[in-house]
C-alpha cells in the first residue's frame, strides 16, 4: 500500500533467496531472526518474505511460552517481514497482509493462486525493520498479536518492548554540504505533493511547514535549503499546494524535517489512459467528481476506492483498468478532489464496482479547504444527545441519540438562500435541507476540536466539540 509518503514505506529490493529456517534455537548473537513467545500460551508461527524467486512463506514452528526460536539464521537483508503467530484456538489479529500456508510444514513459493494449489490463503502481520538492520528479536506478547503497530525499528532482547521508530539520516560529508548539495547529502531524497501551513521563526531562524497525508514536513533556514527558497516560500498563500523535492533529514512519528531543493505549484495531474476498451465496453459510463480515500490490497489484488455523492466508487485490479494507471493512482493524494471517468460493471446501494479509464486532479480550491476542516462527528455542548457529521463531499447528516433526523447539502455562499439574511460579502456556511428549507450560518471557529457557528439571522451561537471516539 505505497502512498504518498513512499520514501518511508518503500522497502529495499531483496538481493538473495533467504536460507530455510532452522528447527533448533541457536545462539543469540548468531540469530538473524529469531521470535520470543512471552504469551500464556503455545504459538504456532509462519513468516512471509520477498526474495530474487518472488513471494516466500514458511512454517510451522510451534513455540512454548517463555521459549525462543530462530526461523532466519543469515543477515536479513530485507526491511519487511511478514508473521502469523496463532494460538491453537485461532486468536491472532493480522493486517491483511495474505500469505498461502499449510496444515503441515511448509515452504511455499509465490503467494498468488493459493487454493488454487490446494493451500489455505491466511492473514499476516508486518514487521518493518530500520534500515541496515541485520538481526532481530521478534517477542509475541499483546502489542505484537493483537492490533500492534507496524512500526518496529531498533533490535529487542526478549522481555523488552521496541522502542519508538526515530531515524537520522547519515552524517554528510565534511565537503559539499551546503544548500548546492547534490541529491542524497542531507537524507533520503523524497518528491512530494503537500499543502502549505505557513511559516514561523524559531530561535531566530524561518521554519516552513508543509502537510500531506497526515504528515508534517518542516524545512529550515539552517543552510541546507537555500535562503532565498524559504523567503519565497513565506510570502506564498497560505493553504496552496505545491510539488516539493529535497532531502529528508530526519523523521520521528508523523512529521519529518526536510531540505527543499525544488518547489512549484501543483499541477493538474495528466495521466495513463485505459488502453483498450472503449467507452461503455463494461457497462454504462460515469464522469464523477470524487474524493479519493485510498488504495489496498485484497487477496493480493489493488483495490482504490473514491467517494463521491454518498456512494463508494471502488476500482479492482481485474484487468479491466489499465494496471499501469491504477498504480499511479495508488500514489494519489489521500482526501483530495479527482475527477473520475470510466464504466460502472456491478453496483449495490451506495457501491459501484467501476474500471477507470482517466482521472484529473481537481486540486483543493478555497471552499474545499473550507470543507475538509468541518469533515467529522461534531457534539452539541448544549445538548450531548445532539449531533451533526460532516463528509468531504458536502454531505451532512444530523442525529439525536444516534438516529438519523434530518440530511441535507453543505455549500458556502454570500448570498444566503434565507432572505431574511443580509448579503456582507462575506462567505456564509449554507445548509440545505429540502427543496425550501435553507440555513445559513458564519463559521465563527473551527479547529482540529472546536466548531462554533453563529446562526444568521437570530446571532445565536452553536457550539460543538469533536467527538474523537466515532471519528
Amino acid at each position: 500500500m505505497q502512498k504518498q509518503i513512499n520514501f518511508i514505506l518503500k522497502a529495499s529490493i531483496f538481493a538473495a533467496l533467504l536460507t530455510a529456517p532452522l528447527l533448533f534455537n541457536v545462539d543469540s548473537a548468531q540469530a538473524k531472526l529469531k521470535i520470543c513467545n512471552e504469551t500464556n500460551e503455545t504459538r504456532d508461527v509462519a513468516i512471509g518474505y520477498k526474495t530474487s524467486e518472488g513471494w516466500v512463506s514458511e512454517g510451522w514452528w510451534g513455540i512454548i511460552k517463555g521459549d525462543c526460536t530462530t526461523v532466519i539464521k543469515d543477515d536479513l537483508t530485507s526491511r519487511f517481514y511478514y508473521y502469523r503467530a496463532k494460538h491453537r484456538g485461532g486468536d491472532f489479529d493480522g493486517e491483511r497482509y495474505n500469505f498461502c500456508t499449510d496444515s503441515k510444514a511448509f515452504t511455499i513459493i509465490g503467494d498468488k493462486d493459493c487454493k488454487k494449489r490446494g493451500y489455505k490463503v491466511e492473514d499476516f502481520r508486518q514487521l518493518k525493520l530500520a534500515k541496515g538492520t541485520t538481526g532481530f528479536t521478534l517477542t509475541l506478547d499483546n502489542t505484537t498479536i493483537y492490533s500492534a503497530s507496524k512500526e518496529v525499528a531498533k533490535n529487542t532482547e526478549p522481555g523488552t518492548t521496541p522502542e519508538p521508530e526515530v531515524k537520522t539520516s547519515p552524517e554528510p560529508a565534511a565537503q559539499n554540504v551546503g544548500p548546492g548539495a547534490p541529491s542524497g547529502t542531507h537524507g533520503e531524497p523524497y518528491s512530494i505533493r503537500a499543502v502549505l501551513k505557513g511559516c514561523d521563526r524559531v530561535d531566530g531562524l524561518l521554519w516552513c511547514t508543509f502537510m500531506a497525508d497526515g504528515w508534517s514536513y518542516v524545512v529550515k533556514d539552517d543552510g541546507k535549503s537555500h535562503s532565498h527558497i524559504l523567503q519565497e516560500i513565506d510570502a506564498l498563500p497560505l493553504n496552496g499546494t505545491y510539488d516539493l523535492s529535497g532531502d529528508m533529514i530526519f523523521y520521528s512519528g508523523k512529521s519529518a524535517d526536510i531540505t527543499i531543493r525544488e518547489y512549484a505549484p501543483a499541477q493538474s495531474s495528466s495521466n495513463i489512459k485505459s488502453n483498450s476498451a472503449a467507452p461503455g465496453t463494461y457497462g454504462e459510463t460515469y464522469d464523477e467528481i470524487a474524493i479519493f480515500k485510498g488504495c489496498d490490497r485484497i487477496d493480493g489484488l489493488l483495490s482504490c476506492n473514491f467517494e463521491a455523492n454518498g456512494g463508494r466508487y471502488i476500482i479492482f485490479d481485474d484487468g479491466k483498468t489499465n494496471e499501469a494507471l491504477l498504480n499511479q493512482v495508488d500514489g494519489l493524494s489521500i482526501n483530495s478532489r479527482y475527477r473520475i471517468l470510466g464504466d460502472v460493471h456491478n453496483y449495490g446501494d451506495i457501491t459501484f464496482e467501476v474500471t477507470l479509464r482517466e482521472y484529473q486532479d481537481m486540486g483543493d480550491d478555497a471552499d474545499q479547504l473550507r470543507m475538509n476542516r468541518l469533515v467529522g462527528l461534531w457534539r452539541s455542548l448544549d445538548d450531548p444527545s445532539s449531533t451533526i457529521r460532516f463528509f468531504d463531499d458536502y454531505k451532512k447528516f444530523d442525529y439525536y441519540n444516534g438516529d438519523l433526523s434530518s440530511e441535507g447539502a453543505v455549500s458556502f455562499t454570500t448570498t444566503c438562500n434565507d432572505s431574511s439574511v443580509r448579503e456582507t460579502g462575506t462567505s456564509f456556511l449554507q445548509i440545505q435541507d429540502g427543496p425550501e428549507d435553507y440555513y445559513c450560518y458564519e463559521v465563527i471557529e473551527n479547529t482540529e476540536d472546536k466548531l462554533i457557528l453563529m446562526y444568521l439571522p437570530r446571532g445565536n451561537f452553536l457550539e460543538y466539540e469533536k467527538d474523537l471516539g466515532l471519528n
